[in-house]
């Protein structure tokens, strides 16, 4: 039996609502998990840095301030200069 032409309609709309909704889902989730990964990764590296830093200032009692300065130098620059260097996707 050949159903009615309004049946047909409704349904392929239908279908067509679905598969948008899931296509802005799937982005929504792709940009969700690329965000995340930026910032687990800064989380990760400010973390190091301060615990490198608690390192350098309980050093520092024992060995003497040229401890920093190599740290500073080693460590604290670099990263400086490769958070300025990176390329960052422009806009919003």
């Amino acid at each position: 039996m050949i159903e009615p032409r309004s049946t047909l309609t409704s349904t392929a709309q239908a279908d067509l609502a679905a598969l948008q909704r899931a296509t802005r889902v799937a982005a929504a989730l792709g940009t969700f998990d690329a965000i995340a990964k930026v910032l687990s990764t800064r989380a990760i590296l400010l973390l190091s840095v301060v615990g490198a830093f608690g390192l350098a200032a309980e050093a520092r009692d024992l060995v003497g301030g040229s401890i920093f300065g190599g740290f500073c130098a080693l460590v604290v620059i670099p990263l400086i200069w490769l958070d300025h260097t990176t390329r960052r996707p422009t806009g919003g």
